[in-house]
């Protein structure tokens, strides 16, 4: 089993949510805020099956918006910044628990 992280931009969360629970995921959905240009994020953790993690990478890439941001601070750069679609993070899970229901 896999641990999934996905950060993805936090106006993309609902078009995410509902492509995950149309595939049968449950996720848990925390915001969280970049660091850098502390733009709103989504973070969803993710329980999953290693063969599902391909799956999931696509649900993604299907749902996010691919965006470009203008960077104000930055005078020797081009100004714009290119957040991507979404960072994943895929841990190993040792054990899992659920307790109750």
């Amino acid at each position: 089993m896999k641990l999934m992280l996905i950060i993805i931009n936090e106006e993309d969360k609902d078009e995410v949510m509902k492509a995950l629970n149309e595939h049968q995921f449950q996720a848990t959905m925390v915001s969280t805020t970049g660091e850098f240009l502390h733009y709103g994020n989504t973070t969803y953790l993710l329980g999953v099956e290693d063969e599902q993690i391909k799956e999931v990478e696509s649900i993604i890439q299907d749902n996010t918006t691919i965006r470009c941001e203008m960077i104000e601070d930055m005078p020797d750069a081009k100004n714009l910044n290119d957040p991507g679609r979404a960072t994943i993070f895929v841990v190993d899970v040792k054990q899992f628990h659920k307790i109750g229901g």
